[in-house]
């Protein structure tokens, strides 16, 4: 090869690698750009919601209810139900006003998880853009669309991104990577406009998108559940061993998970499910 021929050789080189450079940095920017402007929606978001802690932990509560016997007659017996000690002040029909698919806000105190939840309507839109209905790579935090907006399922999935500036679902890891804070605290909450869900973390662990972990369906039954948690303490890595020993799984049973991916394009997830323990009117 001459010299001439070899000047354009590198020359070329040199072109190349730098529209390689402009390229990755643009995208960069452009990536950078969206993070911001996520971050900055759901810290709007945020102002609108007032999330409120009494002291102390949740208190099992213990009152005197009338009910009615097999012979119509009645009776007084004891109840116990859970003090959900956190609640929020929302705007829902503000919240509904920039996006009508909010079904409610999801709370988890030690990593300062605080978003609100949208229903997929089954087409992967939540995937790329933000609750304000904006594109965006953040995504949304986003229930599957095939449970039930009531979260009355026996098994709610929701889902968020794992961002690498720790947004969304990107503090999920710090969970499952220090079980020191589910034993800190181990309740997240759900608020919907007229209930309030507390949820107990039971089990966390690693797994792929296409694990048993994302069977879900309408037709489950106890049956189903108890196998679905048999599954759950195989796989888990951290497991709540008093709830295991007898879940007590019956009609009334239910139950949130919480999913995120391990990066871009992997097909590895990270799990939290919690069961519900306590459920209020708001």
């Amino acid at each position: 090869m001459d010299k001439a021929k070899l000047r354009l050789f590198f020359k070329s080189l040199i072109g190349v690698a730098a529209l390689g450079a402009i390229i990755c940095t643009y995208g960069a920017i452009h990536t950078a750009l969206q993070y911001s402007d996520s971050k900055k929606t759901y810290e709007d978001l945020n102002k609108m919601v007032k999330v409120e802690t009494d002291a102390g932990a949740p208190e099992t509560v213990t009152k005197e209810i009338v009910v009615e016997t097999e012979t119509r007659e009645e009776e007084t017996v004891q109840e116990e139900t859970v003090n959900i000690p956190v609640s929020i002040d929302a705007d829902f029909a503000s919240l509904k006003a920039i996006n009508n698919d909010v079904i409610g806000w999801l709370v988890y105190e030690p990593v300062e998880l605080s978003y609100p939840v949208v229903k997929d309507k089954g087409d992967d839109f939540y995937e790329h853009h933000s609750f304000d209905l904006e594109k965006n790579l953040a995504g949304a935090i986003f229930l599957d669309y095939i449970c039930k907006p009531d979260l009355s399922g026996y098994n709610s999935i929701i889902y968020g991104h794992n961002m690498r500036n720790g947004t969304m679902f990107g503090s999920l890891k710090k969970v499952i990577q220090d079980p020191g804070l589910i034993d800190q605290d181990p309740y997240f909450y759900i608020f919907t406009e007229d209930h309030a869900f507390m949820y107990k973390i039971i089990c966390t662990y690693y797994t792929t998108q296409d694990s048993k972990t994302y069977e879900v369906n309408f037709d489950y039954t106890p049956d189903d559940m108890k196998a679905y948690l048999d599954y759950m303490y195989s796989v888990g890595e951290y497991k709540d061993e008093e709830f295991f020993k007898d879940p007590g799984v019956t009609e009334d049973f239910r139950m949130v998970t919480l999913s995120t991916c391990h990066g871009l394009h992997s097909k590895e997830r990270t799990v939290i499910h919690g069961v519900l323990v306590a459920e209020q009117q708001r």
